[in-house]
């Protein structure tokens, strides 16, 4: 099946009939992922964007409960969010999604407000069209033309995408798409990384040997020391 790409917007106005979409969009010269609404223009070319979807899933601030006090004193669950797409996420991002499943689902503890949010969430990824020079997603095991662990791939040549669905989820978004998909094939894509990392068993040690880098005192200069970096 294949989607033209001028039907990008009916196609997220579809999807935002029963949920919020976020697409990467340019918002003051920073790529980074929005809530689409209409005249919100997707940037979906290019490299990856600058900031990741990880804040749709795994917010920096969260409603726990909430409490009442008084004769009758009260605890509340939180409302549940209102079902969520994440659009046009690279398949770098879709495998970072997987690592923080595992962090938040897999380790003998449950987070249950991730899984509600993560249960709640359709994750249509786009193949790379292109990687960028510091790109080296393959060292890693990740394809950057595969996204395996999304719902829907996308990927895109000349005037259309083409759309495969992936699980459950992807079927239920090719169903509310059907009026604007077509038959046809569109040529899978072969983007390929430019740098490699050698992961071998010396990395360890490669990489205390920059400890003392004039590297760090370059990039720690404009430090304020707020810890978001290591959020």
């Amino acid at each position: 099946m294949r989607l033209e790409k001028q039907n990008l917007a009916k196609a997220a106005a579809l999807l935002a009939q029963d949920s919020t979409v976020f697409v990467p969009a340019e918002v003051n010269g920073v790529k980074k992922f929005i809530p689409w609404r209409e005249g919100v223009e997707p940037c979906l070319e290019g490299e990856n964007a600058k900031l990741p979807p990880k804040d749709i899933l795994f917010p920096r601030t969260q409603c726990v409960y909430t409490y009442h006090r008084g004769e009758d004193a009260s605890i509340t669950a939180p409302p549940q969010d209102r079902p969520t797409v994440i659009f046009g996420l690279r398949p770098c991002d879709a495998r970072s999604i997987l690592c923080m499943d595992k962090a938040f689902l897999e380790q003998g503890f449950t987070d249950s407000l991730y899984q509600q949010r993560r249960e709640n969430t359709v994750l249509i990824a786009l193949s790379c069209p292109q990687a960028g020079e510091n790109c080296f997603c393959d060292s890693m095991g990740v394809d950057p033309n595969q996204a395996p662990e999304a719902d829907l791939l996308l990927w895109g040549q000349g005037e259309h995408y083409g759309v495969k669905a992936q699980s459950g989820k992807g079927e239920t978004v090719l169903a509310a798409w059907a009026g604007l998909l077509t038959q046809g094939d569109v040529p899978s894509g072969n983007t390929a990384c430019v740098r490699s990392v050698p992961m071998s068993d010396t990395l360890a040690q490669h990489l205390t040997g920059q400890f003392e880098s004039e590297i760090w005192r370059e990039v720690s200069r404009p430090c304020l020391g707020c810890g978001t970096c290591t959020y």
